[in-house]
C-alpha cells in the first residue's frame, strides 16, 4: 500500500508540474539566450537562481511545494544548462544580466529573488541595482562567513582541485547527509557534463575575485531584507553579517551538505522559505503603506 501510494503521489506531482508550467527564452543585451520556466502564479513571484554547475532542474523538487502558493520561476544562467552564449563577460555583473532580462518578460508586481551558492551574487548584484519589483533575498548556502576574502592562492588552488576530481562520486558524497541516498550522488553527475566548459573556470574565478571585491560594497545598496537557509558547516557570522545588514536572519538545515540544502529536507526548506517570503511581503505592504 505504501509503495501504491508513493506511486500515485510521484504521479499526481509530475501531472501537476507539467500542466501548470510555461516556458519561454529571455535575451540579453550581449545577444544570450537564457530559457526560463514559471510555475504557478500569485502575487509574489520567487526567482529561483541556481550555483556554479547547476542548472534550473536542480530547484524541481520544491517546485509543488512553492507554486500552489507563488509563481515561481527557474532559469538556466549564461554558459549553463540549455543557455546559449555569446559574451567574454564572466562577472556577476553580467549574470545579473541573465535575470534583469527574465524579469522583464515576466513581469512580476513583487519578486524575491532565491540564489543557490554561485547564485547568490548575481541576486545580490541585481538587488544593488534597485529594482522596484524586489521584495526581498534568500541566500542559499552561500558567503556564510560575510568578511571572508578568498586569496589568489586559494582561488587557483579550488580550480586545480575541482579540475582534478571532477565527476569523482566519492568527492560528491560530502555534499550530502551521512545517510544520503546514492542516488543524489547520481543525479548530479547525471546532470552535470563529463568534461567542463571553459568558460566555468572563468565564472568560478570571477566569482571568488567578487567576493573579495566587490561583495561587502554592494549590501549597503540593497534596501529590501536579507535572509538565508544555510547548512551547519561552515559556520553563519551571524553577527558579522548584521553589521552589513542589520535584520540578518538565517534557517540552518541540520547535518547536511552543500547540496544536501537544497536536495535534502525538502518541506523544511520550502517552509522556511514560505516563512520569509510572507514576512517580505509583509514588510513590502508596511511600507508601500
Amino acid at each position: 500500500m505504501k509503495q501504491q501510494l508513493a506511486t500515485l503521489l510521484v504521479i499526481a506531482t509530475a501531472l501537476f508540474t507539467t500542466a501548470s508550467h510555461a516556458e519561454g527564452v529571455a535575451v540579453t543585451e550581449t545577444g544570450d539566450s537564457i530559457p526560463y520556466m514559471t510555475y504557478g502564479a500569485g502575487e509574489t513571484t520567487l526567482v529561483l537562481v541556481h550555483g556554479w554547475t547547476n542548472n534550473r532542474t536542480f530547484w524541481e523538487t520544491h517546485i509543488p511545494g512553492l507554486s500552489d502558493r507563488y509563481q515561481v520561476v527557474t532559469l538556466d544562467l549564461a554558459s549553463f544548462g540549455e543557455s546559449l552564449v555569446k559574451r567574454n563577460d564572466w562577472s556577476m555583473r553580467s549574470f545579473a544580466m541573465d535575470i534583469d532580462a527574465v524579469l522583464d518578460q515576466v513581469k512580476a508586481p513583487e519578486i524575491v529573488l532565491v540564489g543557490f551558492s554561485m547564485g547568490g551574487a548575481p541576486v545580490i548584484e541585481l538587488a544593488a541595482l534597485g529594482r522596484e519589483e524586489i521584495i526581498g533575498i534568500v541566500l542559499v548556502d552561500t558567503f556564510n562567513d560575510v568578511e571572508w576574502k578568498p586569496s589568489d592562492k586559494f582561488i587557483e588552488d579550488t580550480i586545480e582541485e575541482e579540475t582534478r576530481l571532477w565527476g569523482d562520486e566519492a568527492s560528491i558524497r560530502p555534499s550530502f547527509s551521512e545517510g544520503a541516498s546514492e542516488t543524489l550522488v547520481r543525479r548530479y553527475i547525471s546532470r552535470t557534463p563529463e568534461t567542463v566548459p571553459d568558460v566555468w573556470w572563468e565564472s568560478i574565478r570571477q566569482l571568488f575575485l567578487w567576493q573579495r571585491q566587490d561583495f561587502r560594497s554592494l549590501l549597503p545598496k540593497i534596501n529590501v531584507p536579507i535572509t538565508a537557509i544555510n547548512s551547519t558547516d561552515p559556520p553563519t557570522t551571524v553577527e558579522a553579517w548584521r553589521r552589513y545588514v542589520p535584520g540578518f536572519k538565517v534557517h540552518y538545515i541540520q547535518d547536511v551538505g552543500h547540496l544536501g540544502v537544497i536536495w535534502e529536507h525538502v518541506d523544511e526548506f520550502d517552509s522556511a522559505l514560505i516563512s520569509y517570503v510572507e514576512d517580505f511581503h509583509d514588510q513590502a505592504q508596511d511600507r508601500a503603506n
